[in-house]
């Protein structure tokens, strides 16, 4: 899967944990999503392309999976394949039915349920802003197909930065958002059954995984 502190980068304390919470978390809302049966690996290796080079080396009929952001709307996914055979790293036709997209970000998941900023907000000591404005109906999502929303990550920490802050040694601070530091919390607090039927790629990985292990 992607995700995960880049190799080689200095290997502090908080890097680590932080790595480490993201992961679990995404095992859990895995886990949740398959039998009691199956047993979920979450192995996380930083870039797309360092990804797909893994997984290219696993043998044929394992029962490994691909999950990767698609940086895109769901159309553009052939495009994601042939701009990786551009890069000399070619699927075959049964890999790619082993590969699945976080579209257009992983962080599209919390704003299936943007709810769950709140609960966020409330649990880290954070003060609401603008109390009469529910979160959906921002400007950034209401009306707006989730899978339709460019760069989620920018319109999670916009959200973040809009509607909470706390004050830190004396002075104001607005929420800010980081991928290893607080996606963990917020993966965490979504509903994993809800998101499964919310998010169409979620919901073929699921099957997908079920079938795979039951042959």
């Amino acid at each position: 899967m992607e995700g995960g502190a880049a190799p080689g980068s200095p290997a502090d304390v908080q890097t680590v944990n932080n790595t480490q919470a993201l992961r679990e978390s995404l095992h859990c809302l895995f886990r949740e999503n398959l039998s009691m049966e199956v047993s979920v690996v979450v192995d996380m290796l930083h870039g797309y392309k360092n990804v797909v080079k893994h997984f290219l080396r696993q043998p044929s009929g394992s029962s490994v999976f691909l999950y990767v952001d698609l940086d895109g709307a769901p159309h553009t996914k052939a495009s994601w394949f042939e701009k990786l055979e551009a890069d000399g790293l070619k699927l075959s036709e049964e890999q790619k039915l082993r590969c699945f997209f976080m579209i257009q970000e992983m962080e599209a998941w919390i704003l299936y349920q943007p709810g769950i900023l709140e609960e966020w907000g409330r649990l880290n000591g954070y003060t609401r802003q603008k109390p009469g404005m529910q979160i959906a109906d921002d400007n950034n999502l209401a009306g707006k197909v989730v899978t339709d929303i460019p760069h989620p990550s920018s319109v999670i920490s916009v959200l973040l930065g809009r509607y909470f802050e706390k004050v830190v040694a004396g002075r104001k601070r607005k929420a800010k958002y980081g991928k290893l530091k607080t996606a963990p919390a917020l993966l965490d607090l979504l509903d994993a059954g809800l998101l499964r039927h919310q998010d169409e790629e979620l919901g073929k990985f699921a099957d997908g995984c079920l079938t795979v292990c039951d042959d």
